[in-house]
Parts: C-alpha cells; structure tokens; sequence
C-alpha cells in the first residue's frame, strides 16, 4: 500500500513516494516494513514509481536491466513501448505464480530533446500507458478511502503552493514528502523518498 505523487514541470519530473510495503501470507498475517524505495532510477536515463504490487514492479525493472545496451538506443516511442512490455511481463509473472490479479499504477519518467516526458500505466487496461502532466495515487483499504486521502493531498498541495513561495525543487520535494507524511493511515509510511529528474541531472532525498 502507498501513496505516489508525481509532477511534469516540462523540463524536469519530481517523484514523492512513502516507503510502507505490506505483506499479507495466506494465513491472514500481515506484515508491514517502512524502508522500501519505490523509486527506481535505470541508468540515469529513466525513473519509474509505483503503486500497487511490489512483485509486478520488481519483475518489470530485472526485464528492463536485462536490457542493458538496448536502452541507450531507444526512441521515444520504443522507450514507452518496451517499458509496458515490463510491466505485462511483471503482471503476467505474478498472475501465473500465485493465479490473482495484479494490481499496480506505475509511472515512466524520461527526457525527450530538450523536455521531460511523464507517463502513466495501469494494470486496468493492460499497461496501455498515456502522457500525464501529474498524478497522486494511493492504495488505501478500499477505494472510498483512496479517494478521500487523494483529495485531501491535492488540497493540502495546492494551498501551499498558493501561500508560499519555493525557492528550489528541493523545496517542493520536501512539500510533497510533507504531504505523504501527514497522511493518518495505517497503509502509507511516515517515511519517504523523493527524485529530481532534470534535463542535466538527478538528486535523490530522503524525507524520515
């Protein structure tokens, strides 16, 4: 469970991710740990998040580092095509091993010439994937209170970038950990992590 807040700025992307990854065994345990990084840079080229199934993401990052050499070649339009191959091929994983459903929301950051491109793909429609400019999305214990964390965290931001100036993206990253870490609910950590991804570089902080 966690919650993801994702934003295009045209020449830079910024990803805010808690760190909670629960684990549910067939007896009914849980189990729930707060170091898991659920942002992932490939080759200072790309970053991806998620949200959703931990296996799904996991399976679709080793099927793209085995890519290697490939990556460094690719056009825009393969870059979005090999990365949903990944993703299906991470559901596809998880569907045939334990015979359920993936649920995942996973997010593609990148450079194209002189400006970033954010994608997002959903398990819901096979990873088909579409351009976003931002994107919160939680998975909560159901989809009432997703709905309601989503909202109140638009909010939240949106009032703080109406009342407060930011000198840097380091500060709108803090903002956005910030955001994550108010959040009272038992399926979202109070730590985070954030990435910076510009045309020139890539920062990554840690938010505890």
């Amino acid at each position: 469970m966690t919650m993801v807040i994702v934003k295009n700025n045209g020449d830079s992307i910024l990803m805010a991710a808690d760190k909670r990854r629960t684990v549910e065994y067939p007896d009914g345990r849980i189990e729930r740990y707060d170091d898991y990084r659920k942002i992932k840079v490939i080759q200072d080229k790309y970053v991806l998040t998620f949200a959703g199934n931990v296996f799904v993401f996991e399976e679709a990052v080793n099927f793209i580092q085995e890519k290697g050499a490939v990556l460094n070649k690719l056009n825009p339009n393969d870059v979005v095509t090999i990365f949903r191959d990944a993703f299906q091929y991470g559901k596809h994983c998880f569907e045939n091993k334990y015979g359920i459903e993936a649920e995942s929301v996973i997010y593609l950051g990148f450079r194209e010439g002189k400006s970033t491109k954010l994608y997002g793909f959903s398990s819901g429609d096979n990873f088909a994937g579409e351009e976003v400019p931002a994107s919160i999305k939680v998975y909560a214990k159901n989809q009432e209170e997703e709905q309601r964390l989503a909202d109140e965290t638009t909010n939240f931001i949106n009032s703080k970038l109406k009342t407060k100036t930011f000198g840097s993206y380091k500060e709108i990253a803090d903002m956005f950990a910030e955001a994550i870490k108010r959040v009272d609910s038992e399926y979202i950590s109070k730590n985070a992590d954030s990435v910076f991804f510009s045309l020139n570089n890539i920062e990554t902080y840690s938010h505890e």
